[in-house]
């Protein structure tokens, strides 16, 4: 899309939407901060007045993100900003389930059979509960020190 005629006015060039914007854009920003550049001789404040605008302008005609033009690249980094962090799934946000905490760290065993004098040791230690059931803490897994993984 271009802008070749405002009212019954014929451009000498066309113009984009996003060049019009910038050409504006840009000349009033200058024209607001005059008081912090304008120190140049003579007509040079003029010169700058205008042609930084057109160069922007000239530069936004040329300019291609993705492919696309300078206004489709900024609806769509809007659209992306505004988008659910986990993506859509059936046109809804897709959340992922939240994290269930194991809450056993501890196993209850009921009183059995008295165990031999010789019997080898468990990986943790037992001790007898407040009920004389025993409690028998478990040790979590050991890694190999050289991959880290488990044994």
């Amino acid at each position: 899309m271009v802008v070749g005629k405002i009212g019954k006015y014929t451009l000498p060039f066309q113009l984009s939407p996003a060049q019009v914007l910038a050409l504006l854009g840009s000349f009033f920003v200058l024209l607001w901060t005059r008081r912090l550049w304008a120190h140049l001789p003579g007509l040079m404040n003029l010169l700058v007045q205008v042609a930084v605008p057109v160069a922007i302008a000239w530069a936004l005609r040329h300019l291609r993100m993705e492919g696309r033009s300078p206004l489709r690249m900024g609806y769509g980094v809007i659209a992306y900003a505004f988008s659910p962090k986990g993506g859509v799934v059936g046109g809804r946000a897709y959340r992922e389930p939240g994290t269930q905490t194991l809450r056993g760290n501890r196993i209850f065993v009921s009183p059995g059979p008295p165990m031999p004098a010789r019997a080898p040791a468990a990986q943790g230690r037992s001790r007898p509960g407040a009920d004389g059931a025993r409690t028998v803490a478990v040790a979590p897994p050991r890694r190999s020190p050289r991959t880290g993984a488990h044994r």
